[in-house]
């Protein structure tokens, strides 16, 4: 399918259509706000919210990401750094880099755990 065939979004017209006529980010905000969440499921909500938190997956998940940061504080020399500002800054990302280049063990290990977002952060401009 050709880039003018393509159909795009009815909210934003310079974005490629997600679903329901929505790009990407205005229909995961009108599904996953907690505004429809709280009008979804109601008085249930908060008992749906613990059940998931007790659940193996949820704490495999919560594992991963504080094995992740930590491994992250390590490399850059923080005590608690926020993922988010790591990936927007400069220098974290170039740490991080250099990091990759030696084959650093701690990132080594936490490699997999990286979202694709935060691994392209770090290894883009290897090749480049």
């Amino acid at each position: 399918m050709s880039i003018t065939e393509r159909r795009m979004a009815d909210c934003h017209p310079n974005r490629k259509h997600y679903a329901k006529g929505l790009c990407q980010q205005c229909y995961r905000k009108e599904r996953f706000s907690t505004d429809y969440a709280v009008k979804k499921f109601g008085d249930r909500l908060p008992g749906y919210r613990r059940k998931y938190e007790e659940s193996p997956k949820s704490r495999a998940r919560a594992g991963r990401y504080y094995q992740v940061r930590t491994a992250i504080a390590k490399i850059l020399d923080s005590p608690a750094p926020k993922m988010r500002e790591v990936f927007s800054d400069p220098v974290a990302i170039a740490t991080l880099r250099a990091a990759l280049d030696r084959g650093d063990p701690i990132l080594m290990k936490v490699w997999g755990d990286l979202t694709q977002k935060q691994q392209k952060a770090i290894y883009s401009e290897l090749g480049e």
